[in-house]
């Protein structure tokens, strides 16, 4: 196994390990009873980790990967860490409270949609996350910052809290077709719809301290450091004039990578040789790689 396979696995193992409802979503067996960790803690040594990893990613060079393919996947992860690093400064999970409704809602979902496991499975996994859903919303009220948030944030989480709190409590149970399972996930949903209302009541609270409608001057949407970044990785990934229309059909066959990874994994694949289908095609990234 090459050097950049290694990594790239580590990476995914510590990436599915920190973020439950994404393995979920891949298939990825192991984590659907969890939900992710968005304490301040968790999410500062997340971001830590990810300097890490975006230094050790930047010292692979094309020898250290064993094939053309390997060298799209480490380019496709650089481009995923470099703009967690361009949006570091930005602090999304201090502005944006629907981000903390997201695995809850999004978590149960993907597991009734998908139903990649026994009904029974699915349950248990479904009341186990419900049943998380207050621990996550308390870190919300510990993170989010009123003079951080726009108003338009707070008052569209506050509408998708109240739907989600009316999911939990009616919805769910009748997503299962076998009744005695129901009364676990009913239970649970209830738990779940209760700790939404109160976290509904205390954005509507929050909101007159919120900023209004958008940022201010204060808090310009595109701070100094996050133009310098970008305009730092964009001018590293100019696409060269070469690589625009006479490439077309590399682009196609990366964005069939990625699509034909996911297919290959099937349920429960754990794609840890396959980072193409986990993170979206930077187009400008890939073109780096392709040969003139």
């Amino acid at each position: 196994m090459s050097g950049c396979s290694e990594l790239a696995r580590a990476f995914l193992d510590e990436t599915f390990t920190e973020s439950p409802v994404l393995a979920s979503q891949l298939g990825v067996d192991g984590f659907d009873d969890q939900l992710d960790d968005l304490s301040e803690s968790a999410i500062e040594q997340r971001r830590r980790r990810s300097q890490d990893w975006l230094r050790r990613f930047e010292e692979l060079t094309d020898a250290d990967c064993g094939s053309f393919d390997e060298r799209i996947d480490r380019d496709l992860i650089l481009s995923l860490l470099r703009g967690r690093a361009i949006l570091d400064d930005w602090q999304m999970w201090r502005r944006q409270p629907d981000l903390y409704l997201g695995p809850g809602l999004g978590g149960v979902f993907t597991l009734l949609l998908h139903r990649l496991k026994p009904e029974p499975h699915i349950a248990q996994a479904v009341v186990c996350r419900l049943r998380q859903v207050p621990r996550v919303l308390d870190d919300a009220r510990r993170n989010i910052a009123p003079d951080l948030a726009p108003s338009v944030y707070v008052e569209r989480a506050m509408r998708q809290a109240r739907a989600g709190a009316r999911y939990a409590r009616e919805l769910l149970p009748s997503e299962l077709a076998d009744e005695s399972l129901r009364a676990d996930v009913a239970e649970a949903g209830a738990i779940a719809g209760d700790a939404m209302d109160a976290y509904a009541t205390w954005l509507e609270e929050l909101l007159p301290r919120a900023l209004l409608r958008g940022l201010n001057a204060d808090h310009p949407p595109t701070p100094e450091s996050m133009r310098q970044s970008y305009a730092k990785e964009t001018e590293r990934e100019t696409v060269p004039a070469r690589a625009q229309p006479g490439h077309l059909p590399a682009r196609r066959r990366v964005r069939g990578r990625a699509i034909t990874a996911v297919s290959a994994a099937g349920p429960g694949g754990r794609l840890v040789q396959q980072p193409t289908a986990v993170f979206n095609c930077h187009a400008r990234t890939l073109l780096r790689a392709i040969p003139a």
